[in-house]
């Protein structure tokens, strides 16, 4: 390890996904450690982004714990039992586990997640003060109501979203998502950014598609900013306010390195 030990990140996927290899390999080009888990305890198999093992999609195993309903589906049954408290302290403990090994570096470590993934990082955010950096990609608070009564949103909204632990997330975050997102819609996912306590960066990339590998190899973004934080790189540029030139109609913004 360099001196002070490696920086890290904890890697949280997102709906029908597992623990990637090529994920944490994206990582450790970078010069970082990482951890890829399994949210829903889930076997592994499949054989893409690196998976090794054949069993079949969802088997679980004996400890695996409860499973991801749809869009909280499962809102009727006992807090401790649901899909959303169980994934959010498995990144928790993943962050402890990290922290465990002397080769890390336990005030580098960020965290990251990739749609759902990036809903489960946003609470965290708010949650788990050691991480040095979050980076939600498509995934934010806000949640619609969806399958829920009236009553099950309303506790939804106070328990479980974002939405009410992102006022105390104070490390610096990037929010990487697209224009044409079809899932979490942009205009809730900047007003996410917008109610975190601490830095917040937008990065909306115009055809970034939504799915796994594209939320990890297709914005350099994302690495650009984990080193400005724990590797003393450049910092990310500021944008100052968008005006349109009426000589040749074209938008113009000033950009600084200064944050």
């Amino acid at each position: 390890p360099p001196l002070g030990g490696w920086p890290a990140v904890v890697c949280a996927h997102g709906g029908g996904g597992t623990a990637f290899p090529a994920w944490v390999k994206e990582w450790t080009k970078h010069g970082y450690a990482a951890i890829a888990m399994d949210l829903e305890g889930h076997l592994p198999g499949g054989r893409f982004f690196g998976v090794e093992g054949n069993f079949p999609p969802d088997q679980g195993h004996e400890n695996a714990g409860p499973k991801r309903i749809s869009w909280f589906g499962d809102i009727a049954v006992p807090d401790k039992e649901q899909w959303f408290y169980h994934a959010v302290a498995d990144v928790i403990r993943a962050n402890s586990l990290l922290r465990s090994y002397p080769e890390i570096n336990p005030k580098k470590i960020g965290l990251t997640g990739i749609s759902w993934g990036g809903t489960i990082v946003s609470t965290v955010a708010g949650i788990d003060s050691r991480f040095a950096f979050v980076v939600p990609v498509y995934g934010g608070g806000f949640i619609h109501q969806h399958e829920m009564t009236p009553d099950q949103y309303r506790e939804y909204c106070a328990k479980w979203d974002p939405a009410a632990y992102l006022p105390y997330a104070k490390m610096p975050m990037l929010w990487v998502s697209s224009f044409t997102e079809p899932v979490f819609r942009i205009d809730l996912f900047s007003k996410s950014a917008t109610t975190a306590a601490g830095t917040s960066i937008l990065c909306i990339r115009p055809w970034l598609i939504h799915g796994h590998g594209y939320g990890w190899e297709e914005a350099w973004e994302i690495y650009a900013f984990a080193d400005s934080i724990v590797k003393d790189g450049a910092p990310m540029p500021r944008l100052g306010r968008p005006q349109v030139d009426p000589k040749d109609g074209l938008v113009h913004a000033k950009s600084t390195n200064d944050i």
